[in-house]
Order: structure tokens, then C-alpha cells, then sequence
């Protein structure tokens, strides 16, 4: 029997002027921007440059939780809901260390940085987002949250491994430490140039 509480998800919207594609991230500040271009710029020097697609280093942030394609109708509902989320999170710190890739380094489809300390902290706020935006529709997530940064992803799968040995290389490379002191509602607008991110609310963390 189907549970007539659940609400209908507030995607899907009623056209496509009416719809928001959007994401729950926790932004970097310029010097951990800095450091990923750094690391980036690298990698394209060693990558097949038809195989991969680098995200724009202003761009890269630290996904809690895709919400694709919204109408805008429910976003005052869910910066109320993503409130909740954060409310009593306190601030911490992050530090950024290592290369990797999914599905595995020797067959890099998606290139990443990683997350040592913090990370625990990250899942914590992933799985209360998660919580709180499970009423209003959204599918709640079904494999463990593993933090991490989007550096590139492929376009070429056969060609992409000409990337592998960079990974490993880069494998257990810092890159810093970044406070982490709020927790972002963004827009994703798709043009041909790439994605550009639009904060829409912002949620502070508590400092203690």
C-alpha cells in the first residue's frame, strides 16, 4: 500500500522557463582555488586533450547533494528545509589531499580531489541535507557519501587512461587546508562555454 503521506518530488517542472537545475555544495575559498588550477593545469599537460573535460578551476566545489532540475516554485521551501539541515552544524576545517578517479585509477572516467580531515564531518552534513529534503520528494541517496572534488571528467573512456599514470603519481599529494564555514544553494547555468554556478542562499555554519 502506498504511503499517501509522501509529497510528489518538486522536480520535473511545469516548463522549462519555470525550472532551476540545482545543487547543495559547500564552497572553496581563492587559495584552495588556486591550488586545484594548479593541479589541474598539470594534468591537462599530461592528458589526451580530446579525452577530457576540465571544470573551470573557479568552478570546483564540494557537492552535499544534487538536486537536478527544480521548479522554481519549491525553492523557498527548500532554503527552509536546507536551514533546518545546517541549523546547530558547527564550523570545521577540511584538507584537500590526494588524486584519485572513479570508477578506478587505472580507468578514470571522473578525476578528483580528495578529502582526509573533514571528511567525516562532510558526510555529516551530506546525510542531514539528505534528512531534510527526503520529505519534500527529493530520492534519498543510496550510496555512502564520499567527499570528494571534480577536477575533469572524460569524454573518451579509451582514451582516458593516458591520465592513469598521472593519477597515481598525484595519489598522495596536499593540497591544503580549507575552513568550512557554510553551505551553498546553487544554480547551475549550462551554456556551450561550460557550467557557471549562481549562489542562491547561502547557510552559515556556527562558529565555536
Amino acid at each position: 500500500m502506498k504511503d499517501q503521506r509522501r509529497r510528489p518530488p518538486p522536480v520535473r517542472g511545469r516548463s522549462k522557463a519555470g525550472v532551476m537545475r540545482l545543487f547543495v555544495a559547500v564552497p572553496l575559498d581563492d587559495a584552495a582555488h588556486e591550488r586545484l588550477a594548479a593541479a589541474m593545469a598539470d594534468a591537462r599537460r599530461t592528458a589526451d586533450s580530446h579525452a577530457w573535460r576540465f571544470v573551470r578551476s573557479e568552478g570546483v566545489h564540494l557537492t552535499l547533494k544534487f538536486l537536478g532540475e527544480v521548479d522554481e516554485s519549491a525553492v523557498t521551501e527548500l532554503r527552509t528545509a536546507l536551514g533546518r539541515a545546517v541549523a546547530g552544524a558547527g564550523a570545521f576545517d577540511m584538507e584537500m589531499h590526494g588524486i584519485g578517479a572513479f570508477p578506478t585509477p587505472s580507468h578514470p572516467r571522473v578525476l578528483w580531489a580528495g578529502v582526509r580531515e573533514g571528511a567525516s564531518r562532510l558526510a555529516e552534513l551530506a546525510s542531514s541535507v539528505d534528512r531534510e529534503l527526503t520529505p519534500l520528494g527529493f530520492q534519498p541517496e543510496t550510496r555512502a557519501f564520499a567527499a570528494h572534488l571534480t577536477l575533469a571528467r572524460s569524454r573518451d573512456p579509451r582514451q582516458a587512461r593516458s591520465l592513469a599514470g598521472w593519477i597515481a603519481a598525484h595519489a598522495d599529494e596536499p593540497f591544503g587546508r580549507l575552513p568550512v564555514r557554510a553551505v551553498v544553494l546553487f544554480q547551475s547555468l549550462l551554456s556551450r562555454e561550460g557550467s557557471t554556478y549562481l549562489p542562491l542562499a547561502t547557510f552559515s555554519l556556527t562558529m565555536q
